[in-house]
């Protein structure tokens, strides 16, 4: 059994649970905003971090449970037998496949001895789950809570239900909420019509619906009038209705918050209370840094626009909100000086382009100076990289999913290959860390696509290389989920879940997140795809290693550009480039055209000219020519 301080088994009010299924290395960001939504009223709140209680339990398998939340639904997985204990079904294989994976992202020999083991360990974690949950339940229990919620984003769905329902069997005048990711919409209706046990669900962003529900919930805890809740606020009464009017669950309402601005500055003590009690776990131990979630706008700008084929992140409306420059600024101030720490990660799906240059610019004269991650678009300018790397944005994630043009319009990604590459080659030049993926696997997709982007990775290998390749995953909320029949795609869902829930097909559509379309093969070990993940391991492998990290710098010196080369696929490892090579291959940053590098210079240059002075750049491997755009590869060298 678990032991806890405490001082956590004061009484409370209300109780947030943050539930095994997310990372611990920060708070969560809309419980924390939840628990602010309450400071001027007379109620006491409490968020526990039960992920981080639950790491503790698990402490000896710390890396293999962190990992496995990349991928697949094993932390679904490890609670689901407490939920749904007399759902049988043999896992054997899928474990063993997961096992699999956390080998080959450890860098292990998959062996049977290895996969073996894995497997056992995955099966030690779901044990302990059950005690734990005893534990958990004890401590809420005694803390005489009036309201227990829990926020449920993606991999958290079963902790939450299942510790919800335990606390209802030991008293069922607690009233249990829900909210997150997996309570949008249908699956918020279908969560409270299959769990009895919920009492409400929130739908949508719960910032001002919440506190409402607080007020007039614990005023009339047993007559609650719905008519006096936001429709957003869903019950089992109220989700039956949903589902049998005319148009069901296309219909269920979604709150949003219309200004950010009104927001409260988020709380977050409990999470560092919490961290400063079990800070000498392995994995803490193992992190360099815990960066502060914070939120400048929500939405997309591009979603608004047009939006990615694939992403579901961006449920009801469309509009994109953001928070001004100045509400940003002063809130990473207080909180910062709170916390004691000038680390920051965004939470924003993409930087607000309007007002980028008076943000930046005060944060480049904010102080302390702060370090940030933030998600963007890559059709940044070398000006405005260089403003990043000046206000100490050092990682960004610009949702590079693919260097072939093709594909990216496929996605509807507003931009094309070497403009990505371009965005990597700027990063590199300011020191700013990109955080990003190759894709595969897209409706309506020409193979040969992947064997084309295949023949040109090895030129970029000292720029940051992706992650990891990975195939397209259908999300509930995105264009390919709306609109099946234009893309010929008939969606169930993801396989895996069938090992969690003992749900049929369609109730489990109205349940999850992720699909995969019936009719569609598994390319993944084709020879397309073998050949960009030959192309990316070969990348990562030169670019990671210690002894000889890859090099091509440049440096001006008169007219001349001298050129340092060392990958391995260098022609030499020193080149000279004199007269009009040296000014094409200094013009083709940003990537340019030949016609525009004809325009620029054809008082000077003839076609043929042209013509030989690039191909020869080409064929030396200095320079990058996608869809006839030109792009020097060369890095200036820092002087």
């Amino acid at each position: 059994m678990a032991k806890f301080k405490s001082t956590y088994y004061k009484k409370s009010d209300i109780v947030l649970l943050a539930m095994p299924g997310t990372l611990i290395f920060r708070p969560s960001l809309g419980l924390s905003l939840l628990k602010a939504s309450l400071l001027n009223t007379p109620y006491k709140i409490d968020i526990l971090y039960a992920n981080i209680f639950f790491q503790k339990e698990i402490n000896e398998h710390s890396k293999l449970w962190n990992i496995s939340q990349q991928r697949r639904l094993i932390q679904e997985w490890v609670f689901s037998k407490i939920l749904f204990p007399n759902h049988v079904i043999n896992d054997n294989d899928y474990l063993n496949e997961h096992a699999v994976d956390f080998l080959i992202e450890v860098k292990k020999s998959i062996t049977d001895e290895n996969v073996k083991k894995c497997v056992n360990d995955f099966k030690e974690i779901r044990n302990k789950a059950d005690t734990f949950l005893d534990s958990l339940c004890d401590v809420i229990i005694q803390k005489n809570p009036r309201i227990v919620g829990c926020s449920s984003n993606f991999i958290q769905h079963i902790s939450s239900l299942a510790i919800l329902k335990r606390i209802k069997e030991i008293n069922p005048e607690i009233i249990t909420i829900m909210g997150g990711a997996n309570c949008v919409g249908e699956m918020g209706v279908t969560t409270v019509l299959e769990f009895p046990f919920i009492d409400y669900i929130f739908s949508g962003e719960a910032d001002e619906t919440f506190p409402i529900f607080v007020s007039k919930v614990l005023s009339k805890p047993k007559k609650q009038n719905l008519d006096l809740l936001p429709p957003s606020i869903i019950n089992c009464k109220r989700a039956a209705i949903i589902s049998n009017t005319n148009g069901g669950c296309n219909n269920v309402p979604f709150a949003q918050v219309k200004n950010l601005n009104i927001l409260p500055i988020p709380d977050f003590s409990d999470y560092y209370s919490t961290y400063s009690d079990y800070k000498e776990l392995t994995i803490f131990n193992e992190s360099n840094i815990k960066a502060i979630p914070f939120e400048a706008s929500r939405g997309c700008w591009w979603f608004e626009k047009v939006g990615c084929t694939f992403c579901g992140l961006n449920p009801g409306d469309k509009k994109y909100r953001s928070k001004s420059p100045q509400k940003i600024i002063k809130e990473m101030d207080y909180i910062a000086s709170l916390y004691n720490t000038p680390i920051f990660t965004f939470s924003d799906n993409m930087l607000n382009m309007e007002s980028f240059d008076e943000f930046i610019n005060r944060l480049k004269s904010a102080r302390p100076i702060y370090k940030l991650s933030f998600g963007i678009g890559s059709n940044l300018t070398k000006k405005q990289v260089k403003m990043f790397s000046e206000a100490k944005i050092l990682v960004v994630q610009p949702g590079i999913e693919s260097l072939h043009d093709e594909l990216l319009k496929l996605m509807k990604k507003g931009t094309t290959g070497i403009k990505n590459v371009q965005l990597l080659k700027y990063a590199t030049e300011f020191g700013i860390r990109v955080l990003w993926s190759i894709m595969f696997n897209f409706p309506g997709e020409n193979k040969q696509w992947y064997t084309e982007m295949s023949s040109w990775l090895h030129l970029l290998t000292h720029l940051q290389p992706p992650k990891m390749v990975n195939s397209v995953v259908f999300q509930r909320f995105s264009e390919y989920y709306n609109n099946q029949t234009k893309y010929n795609l008939t969606l169930i869902p993801a396989k895996d879940y069938k090992f969690v829930y003992p749900f049929n097909k369609k109730t489990l559509s109205q349940l999850v997140y992720n699909f995969e379309d019936i009719n569609q093969k598994d390319f993944s070990n084709s020879s397309y795809y073998e050949n960009i993940n030959t192309a990316v391991e070969s990348w990562r492998d030169e670019y990671f290693n210690k002894n000889a990290k890859p090099i091509l710098q440049m440096r001006k010196n008169g007219d001349e550009i001298l050129i340092e080369d060392t990958r391995k696929c260098a022609v030499s490892n020193y080149f000279v480039l004199k007269g009009k090579k040296a000014v094409i291959y200094d013009n083709c940053d940003p990537a340019i055209s030949k016609r525009q590098l004809y325009r620029k210079f054809e008082s000077k240059i003839t076609v043929k000219e042209l013509d030989k002075v690039i191909n020869e750049l080409v064929i030396k491997n200095l320079l990058l020519n996608i869809n006839n755009r030109y792009l020097s590869l060369a890095i200036p060298a820092q002087t």
